[in-house]
């Protein structure tokens, strides 16, 4: 089954229901999680509510990895 962006991230109702932003600077030391399909960083909830992709939990790239966790004391 492929996850297909349905365009419900758009629509005024759904930028209302969920807290979202498209600014990457921070976001996930925020608490934000990232959305692949539809380029957005969406928080409270662990699967995208338009296309039903997994999302990102933490960023892809090795340095800002390491930031990350710098900053949450895990590292």
């Amino acid at each position: 089954m492929h996850c297909i962006c349905k365009n419900h991230c758009t629509s005024a109702d759904f930028k209302k229901k969920y807290v979202i932003t498209t600014k990457h600077k921070d976001a996930f030391r925020l608490g934000f999680y990232r959305c692949r399909k539809c380029e957005y960083y969406i928080k409270e909830t662990n699967y995208c509510p338009c296309c039903g992709t997994r999302l990102a939990t933490s960023p892809r790239n090795a340095k800002c990895k390491r930031e990350l966790k710098k900053e949450l004391g895990r590292y």
